[in-house]
């Protein structure tokens, strides 16, 4: 049983931005056992590298987390890193917070609803790297118009394509409220406030949301979005909560990414 490197909610890695380099975890294999109750358990050997988003190069003494299982480690100096994650079968709402001191946070959505109907399998990947200070400081505040550093609020990216890779007009709404944003992408790929849908960049940002769960609302005229992974939808426990909205986890400090919609 593979625990293959896949996202919560699918991520659309097209519109050609350079900010985006291809994912650098390595994939992990689950065990299940039964516990003394009769329970299933499923433990999982997590392992990847951590990066900084432009330069490729590693980061070490980054510190990862498996929120809502309570572990931790440290990556290594080459930015590798390797833990055990246990989870009961049918937990909800785990996900990965990636920090490391002089960068901004990512946080990633597991799809960890192991059970008998998708073969005791937990997805977790790391997409791309962590953004420098000043790298993430020239996205979130020169370019999207957001407040950053902000160590007590966090950041959500989202791709949106179309059947076939496409861009589309979607529109994002979220709630609750607060925050800023939506802030769309422009054709270079760069948040840009004078934007006003996905159709020129495919992306958009929410900034300076106070940690927790949201409702994440896409839509387009005419068609239907589906969060994705690769070409199909995930009936994980993150996504969706009904018809166009996905529900999401904001952290502190930190950019929640890999989320991926598709509108068709």
């Amino acid at each position: 049983m593979n625990l293959r490197a896949a996202m919560v909610v699918g991520l659309c890695a097209c519109h050609g931005s350079s900010s985006n380099p291809p994912p650098v975890d390595a994939p992990a294999v689950p065990i299940d056992a039964p516990t003394g109750d009769g329970q299933v358990t499923i433990s999982a050997d997590v392992s990847g590298t951590v990066s900084e988003q432009t330069t490729g190069d590693p980061i070490g003494g980054a510190q990862i987390c498996a929120e809502g299982s309570d572990v931790c480690t440290t990556s290594a100096s080459d930015g590798t890193y390797d833990f055990d994650v246990s989870l009961p079968e049918g937990m909800s709402l785990l996900d990965q917070v990636t920090t490391a001191t002089g960068y901004l946070g990512r946080e990633t959505l597991l799809d960890e609803d192991p059970g008998s109907n998708n073969d005791y399998q937990v997805f977790w990947q790391n997409f791309g790297g962590l953004y420098a200070t000043a790298a993430a400081t020239t996205l979130l505040a020169t370019q999207a118009g957001f407040t950053y550093p902000s160590p007590t609020t966090g950041f959500v990216r989202v791709f949106v394509s179309g059947a076939s890779d496409d861009m589309v007009a979607a529109t994002a709404t979220i709630s609750p409220s607060g925050g800023s944003g939506p802030v769309y992408t422009n054709a270079s790929g760069d948040p840009d406030p004078a934007v006003t849908d996905t159709s020129t960049g495919g992306d958009f940002y929410f900034g300076n949301l106070p940690p927790g769960t949201y409702a994440l609302t896409i839509q387009a005229a005419g068609m239907t979005c589906t969060s994705f992974d690769g070409g199909s939808t995930i009936n994980g426990e993150w996504p969706p909560a009904g018809g166009e909205t996905l529900r999401i986890h904001v952290s502190p400090g930190a950019m929640t990414t890999g989320v991926g919609v598709e509108c068709q």
